[in-house]
C-alpha cells in the first residue's frame, strides 16, 4: 500500500512537471515567458550602459545617412538586427566634451513604453577605453530607442523620452558635437 501511494505521488508530480512543461510550449505559452525574459535582460543591460558604463577616454559619434546599398562606402552595422548605414560624418570625442556628453547619456529618461516598433538611426555611438570598443549604439531620435546588447539574443532595442527635457538635450548636444564647422569660424 505504501508502495502504491509513493507510485502515485511520483506519478502526480511527473504528469504534473510535463502539463507545465508542455503548456509553456505550446499553445503560444512559451511566448509570453520569452518575452519577459528578453524585457528583463534589456532592462538589465540599458541600466548597466547607462549608470555603470565602464571608464571610457573616447567616444566616436556618427552620423548616420541612408541605408547602406553597397559596402565600399563607409558603413555602420546597426544592431539588433538592423541594416547597415553609411556613415556621413564621424567626430572623436574626449576631454570635457566627453564629460558633457557622458553626462547626457546618464539623464536620459529611459522607458520600454516609450519607444516606437521601428528603428531608423540618425546616430550611432562608439564607447572606447584605448584601443578597446567597450560598447557601441544606434540611436532613433523619431523612433525613441536605442540599442543595447542583450544576452543571449545579441541586442534589442530600448526606449526613451525623446521629446522631453533630457531627450532634447542629449539630441542637442548631437548636433553641437557633429556640426561641419563654419567657413570663416
Amino acid at each position: 500500500m505504501r508502495l502504491a501511494k509513493r507510485r502515485l505521488g511520483t506519478a502526480a508530480i511527473a504528469f504534473g512537471a510535463f502539463g507545465l512543461l508542455a503548456y509553456v510550449t505550446f499553445e503560444d505559452g512559451w511566448r509570453p515567458h520569452v518575452a519577459a525574459y528578453l524585457i528583463g535582460r534589456s532592462v538589465q543591460s540599458a541600466y548597466h550602459f547607462r549608470f555603470e558604463l565602464p571608464a571610457v577616454d573616447r567616444v566616436d559619434v556618427l552620423v548616420l545617412g541612408e541605408p547602406a546599398t553597397d559596402s565600399s562606402s563607409s558603413v555602420f552595422q546597426v544592431p539588433a538586427g538592423g541594416g547597415p548605414y553609411s556613415v556621413t560624418r564621424m567626430v572623436s570625442i574626449s576631454g570635457s566634451r566627453l564629460e558633457t556628453l557622458l553626462a547626457a547619456w546618464r539623464r536620459l529618461a529611459v522607458s520600454y513604453e516609450t519607444q516606437a516598433l521601428c528603428h531608423r538611426p540618425r546616430f550611432a555611438l562608439r564607447f572606447h577605453q584605448g584601443s578597446v570598443s567597450v560598447f557601441e549604439t544606434s540611436v532613433c531620435f523619431s523612433c525613441r530607442n536605442f540599442t543595447v546588447p542583450t544576452a543571449p539574443f545579441g541586442a534589442t532595442h530600448y526606449g526613451f523620452d525623446a521629446t522631453g527635457p533630457t531627450g532634447n538635450a542629449f539630441h542637442a548636444i548631437l548636433i553641437a558635437l557633429t556640426e561641419a564647422p563654419r567657413a570663416g569660424a
